[in-house]
């Protein structure tokens, strides 16, 4: 699902690859993709066939236009709608459209294994070509200003170096020696850190240097787990950042009925807080707003134009110190900095009066 243009948009298609491809005995074969806009309530409107897919694998929303892109059975392909119809924009090299990334006014994509820059029209142009011997890309994300890619089945997290070149940063889940079936799920930022969700384990990892990684730990596991059977492997289906909170959703491998018995780790959603974090998930407009960010004993406060919008509780024994060496920044985060202006910024080094 993605935000575009102030409405929820969700693409259709089968989980399990295996279905997906026509392989799994008795199955129906997989419905045509599609695309739905959400209309409130119940309601979901459909904006038509994407191609001949079995899989809308991502959308993205760039430039005033929304893109969805396919999986192998529909070529690979990348479509964007036009308001009454999907326009073909070509595939890149035919695999499964893992990814679509917009950042930095371009259009990056990936592949199983390979990484584009949108060119317009039908033409992508490749920076990247299976870089370390990677088969599969199924995560981008833009952090301290640069992209990167989680990987299969090694396990790698990879940064772009500029151009083709892309530099190693980590290597995640089962230890090498051990089968390669490590994927990074998912990638997303929250409170200045870079975190991935994995394949076959359903870990969290925290990126705190290059090669150096902080395991989380492993939000669900089967009983009956091997590393040969890949109905036993457990992942994190996704990542997301809310109200300052991480949260981190679990699935089977293939997501499959027969699968069972479930184990009752899976299907969960789990949530945690890294230090002080306040948010506000709400478009402020283009007028000049009043931001003011407020410590509050133990408790920080985001008021917008002077109204309480989000405010976080510290852990029971956390310190909260302000007086640090880190350096402040306003307008710059960890994945990019603030487009627009700002002015009249102040300090107070006590409660006002």
């Amino acid at each position: 699902m993605i935000v575009h243009k102030g409405k929820l948009y969700a693409g259709t298609g089968i989980w399990d690859w295996v279905q997906a491809l026509g392989g799994l005995k008795g199955a129906p074969l997989p419905a045509p993709t599609k695309v739905f806009v959400y209309e409130g309530g119940t309601k979901w409107k459909d904006l038509g066939q994407v191609g001949n897919g079995s899989r809308v694998l991502c959308m993205a929303s760039f430039k005033g236009e929304l893109f969805a892109g396919l999986d192998s059975v529909g070529e690979g392909k990348a479509f964007k709608f036009d308001g009454s119809k999907w326009i073909d924009c070509g595939a890149p090299d035919g695999k499964n459209f893992e990814c679509m990334l917009p950042w930095g006014g371009v259009l990056y994509a990936s592949t199983h294994g390979n990484i584009y820059e949108y060119q317009g029209g039908k033409d992508w142009k490749r920076i990247g070509t299976a870089p370390f011997d990677i088969n599969q890309i199924h995560s981008m994300q833009v952090f301290d200003g640069k992209i990167h890619l989680g990987t299969w089945p090694q396990g790698y997290v990879l940064r772009h170096g500029g151009g083709e070149k892309w530099d190693k940063i980590g290597r995640l889940g089962l230890p090498e020696g051990r089968k390669l079936i490590n994927e990074v799920m998912d990638l997303t930022v929250y409170n200045g850190k870079l975190y991935a969700g994995m394949i076959p384990n359903a870990e969290v990892f925290r990126f705190e240097k290059d090669n150096d990684w902080k395991q989380l730990g492993s939000l669900a596991k089967r009983s009956d787990w091997d590393e040969e059977k890949v109905g036993t492997w457990a992942r994190i289906t996704c990542l997301s950042c809310f109200q300052g909170r991480l949260f981190a959703g679990t699935g089977s491998c293939q997501g499959r009925a027969l699968d069972a018995p479930v184990d009752s780790s899976l299907g969960r959603v789990f949530s945690m807080q890294a230090g002080q974090v306040v948010s506000h998930e709400h478009d402020i407009g283009g007028e000049w707003t009043h931001v003011a960010a407020i410590r509050r004993g133990r408790k920080c406060e985001l008021h917008i134009n002077g109204k309480l919008t989000s405010s976080s509780d510290l852990g029971a024994g956390a310190l909260f110190n302000l007086n640090n060496d880190s350096p402040m920044w306003l307008g710059f985060g960890a994945q990019n900095f603030f487009h627009g202006a700002i002015k009249d910024v102040q300090f107070y080094k006590g409660a006002l009066g």
